[in-house]
């Protein structure tokens, strides 16, 4: 149950929107993952009370990351129909909460001694999500990194016309 919910926020840390072939362009819609713990058949009682705790704050979580994204500026939008800055905005969050839940996860399965399955392929959410989050952080970095050496250069030239 986890493992799937973590593999649709996967797939949105990547996903930069879906190509419709009748609007000929892509939208910024998109299908929100989504946990169904009433199906779960199990005992609660297992669980200690910080998992307990963490197990229901994902549905919280998830609704943060999508208030987050529904009160965008417009800036975010303003290449549409691309939106690169939307889909880079909602890439993110998605990856930390999946995060969020991957963690969750695993100290459920360390506690309990369950053996994770490998999926078909070797494909690993988790691994995914680390990885993009990792890719972020170091395009968020190369970008301020940009930003300051725009701003010494315009310092700098600023400097080179008083003189």
């Amino acid at each position: 149950m986890l493992d799937k919910y973590i593999s649709q926020c996967e797939f949105l840390s990547y996903n930069d929107g879906i190509y419709d072939p009748e609007k000929e362009y892509k939208v910024t819609g998109y299908v929100k993952p989504e946990l169904q713990l009433s199906s779960v058949k199990g005992d609660y009682k297992y669980l200690d009370a910080d998992m307990l705790y963490r197990l229901h704050g994902i549905d919280s979580k998830r609704e943060q990351v999508i208030s987050e994204l529904s009160n965008l500026d417009d800036s975010y939008f303003d290449d549409a129909p691309d939106c690169t800055g939307y889909y880079a905005k909602r890439q993110e969050p998605y990856a930390k909460h999946g995060l969020y839940v991957i963690e969750l996860s695993e100290n459920i399965c360390r506690k309990f001694e369950i053996k994770h399955v490998p999926w078909e392929g070797g494909f690993n959410p988790a691994v995914s999500i680390r990885e993009r989050l990792v890719q972020i952080r170091a395009s968020k970095s190369r970008a301020s990194l940009r930003r300051m050496e725009m701003k010494a250069k315009r310092v700098a030239e600023k400097q080179r016309k008083l003189l």
